[in-house]
Formats: C-alpha cells, structure tokens, sequence
C-alpha cells in the first residue's frame, strides 16, 4: 500500500505542480471501463513530458475495481519512448514500478488436459519493478537488456483440483530475473501502425541468489504484421508469438499461457 500512495504523491507533484520546464506538458486523463471478471472499473492516467529539460517522459497509471481489486503503474523513460521510434537515440534507460491486487485470480493447473471446473482461486498482492537500457545498432534495430525484479503474496487461498502448493507459493514470493532483447521495428508508426511488421526476440534467465530461488529460462519470438490493403482507416493486423520455457525452478506468472 506504501506505493500506492507514494505514486498518488507523485502523480500529484508531477501533473499538478508548475511545470520546471518552458517547453514541456503534462495531460491527466480519467476513464471508465468494464470487465466481466472484476467489474466496473475507474481509472486515471497522466502524462508529464520534458519536465527536466532531459526529453524525458513521466507516465502514471491508477485503476480501481468494483471487485475490490486495484492497480497502480508507474514508468519513468530517459529519453521518452515515444520519440526513440526508428530513430538513433542515444542510449536509454526506463524505470517501471508497478502494483496492486488482484482478487479472485485462477489457476487451473499445467498442461493441455487440466480441467476447467474446479480451479484454485486466490487473491495477490503483487509488486514490479523493471530496468532496462537501450540502444539502437540501426534506426530499426534496437538491442535492450534488463532486470526483472517481483513479488507475490497469495492471500484466501481456496485450493481446487490443481492446487497452488506451498512451494509454488514460496518460489512466486520474490524472485528476479534477467532480460536480452533484440527488435526490428519497420512498421510506419510505434503506438497505431498501418504498415509493416515488428519482430523481437527475448531471452530471459532466473537469477538464483539475493532472495531469488528463480531456476529457468525463456526464450521468445514474436512477429507481428500490419496492413492496410483496401482503405487508409482499415487496418488489418496479424500475430505469432512463440515461448518456450525450460527449468527447474519456473515462478507461477513465468509460465508459457495461452488464452
């Protein structure tokens, strides 16, 4: 919870405060939304850009939902992402804090046979944090590295036919590990593309140590391609991502999922 209101803290200097810098912005955007799993939901989102006079960008992100379930998002980029698109950026750094609670999740265990009746549900309190640095070899090859670090804390537990063990809870706690990505981005735009394709490819290893019993790694490919063949406004756009994980010791949220 200590987060929580640290972000509100934050959210509340960055987007209501004077602006340090003649040339910077700041947005702060409230929503709505509906989901069938957790509710209604309300939520707020800002922006604060340049603040520094280091082109860098401050996004913050609050939700809260009719279940009782919340969220926050915090993601502090050096230069902002939104300007590093196909361009040569110098190198770059991005820091993610992230948290909340998730109510009523569900595990239905491992493997294509597991049944969909009689799930184990629990609550979650979970933290993120994220650094990662960038640097691009071309305009549109970019190489990022980083480090993972999260916790869970699984709270009214009901067991099912697939139960959630001590030792998965235990090994989900707090773990960390580490990332290497490579991508190609030559789609025309980065958040609403029309044409072209994005391929990456990640490699993740658990790091075993600090706390950490994380024991896995993680290779992942994923190619998507964007088109507008018939008119400007309809964009048609395809997918394929590929994960396979290996390991002793593989967290709960580090599985390989599909749905």
């Amino acid at each position: 919870m200590r987060f929580r209101y640290l972000l509100a803290v934050l959210c509340l200097l960055c987007l209501g405060a004077p602006l340090l810098a003649e040339n910077s912005s700041k947005n702060l955007l409230p929503y709505i939304s509906y989901d069938p799993t957790v509710g209604m939901g309300y939520g707020v989102l800002g922006e604060a850009k340049d603040l520094l006079h280091k082109s860098e960008s401050l996004n913050l992100l609050f939700n809260w939902y009719e279940n009782g379930g919340w969220d926050y998002g915090f993601l502090f980029s050096l230069p902002d992402k939104a300007g590093r698109y196909r361009v040569l950026f110098p190198l770059a750094a991005d820091l993610e804090i992230s948290g909340g609670r998730y109510i009523d999740e569900h595990f239905y265990g491992f493997g294509g046979k597991t049944s969909a009746g009689n799930c184990s549900t629990y609550n979650n309190d979970f933290q993120l944090l994220k650094i990662y640095l960038a640097r691009p070899l071309l305009p549109n090859l970019v190489i990022k590295g980083g480090i993972n670090c999260l916790m869970n804390s699984f709270l009214n537990v009901r067991q099912g036919a697939n139960p959630i063990t001590p030792a998965m809870q235990d090994l989900a706690r707090h773990y960390m590990f580490g990332s290497a990505v490579l991508e190609i981005n030559n789609a025309d735009q980065d958040l609403h593309p029309r044409n072209g394709e994005e391929i990456s490819a990640k490699l993740d290893l658990g790091i075993k140590g600090g706390g950490s019993q994380a024991q896995f790694s993680r290779l992942t490919f994923d190619l998507r391609k964007f088109a507008a063949p018939f008119h400007p406004d309809h964009i048609l756009a395809g997918r394929v991502a590929l994960t396979q994980v290996n390991g002793p010791a593989i967290p709960l949220y580090e599985y390989a999922s599909l749905g």
